[in-house]
């Protein structure tokens, strides 16, 4: 006699947590929270006072006070350091309630090398602050 076999399979909700930790395995370069001011000038020549939240080596995220259009090329200026200031073109990716992800269209190697080491920074400021608080 052939007892039927029955198969059950369970699957488990992804939590936020599971779900952003995904999300970042499939990004190129992890991005890190911040706290800069930004100027952007978009290709019409207007000048708008920013936010920048997050920064990877690829780009930034950044709120801003008007809309721009997704799609355009913007030049983004911004400081990582007391001795520096960056101004970097950058193409507008995305929207979400004024607040937008900028890649880096053109990075000199110089200014590629700031940027990675400033995300390293912030990268060694979170291992510091995570071992610091366990």
């Amino acid at each position: 006699m052939n007892t039927p076999v029955t198969c059950v399979s369970v699957i488990k909700p992804i939590s936020t947590k599971d779900e952003e930790r995904q999300w970042e395995d499939h990004r190129r370069f992890r991005r890190y929270r911040t706290n800069l001011p930004l100027r952007v000038r978009t290709q019409e020549g207007h000048h708008l006072s920013g936010h920048c939240f997050v920064i990877a080596e690829a780009g930034l995220g950044a709120s801003l006070p008007e809309p721009i259009p997704v799609g355009s090329v913007v030049q983004l200026q911004f400081s990582l350091s007391t001795n520096s200031t960056l101004r970097v073109s950058a193409f507008v990716r995305n929207e979400v309630n004024l607040s937008y992800g900028f890649e880096f269209a053109t990075l000199t190697d110089s200014e590629r090398l700031v940027i990675k080491r400033f995300c390293n920074e912030l990268a060694l400021n979170l291992t510091t602050f995570v071992t610091a608080h366990v």
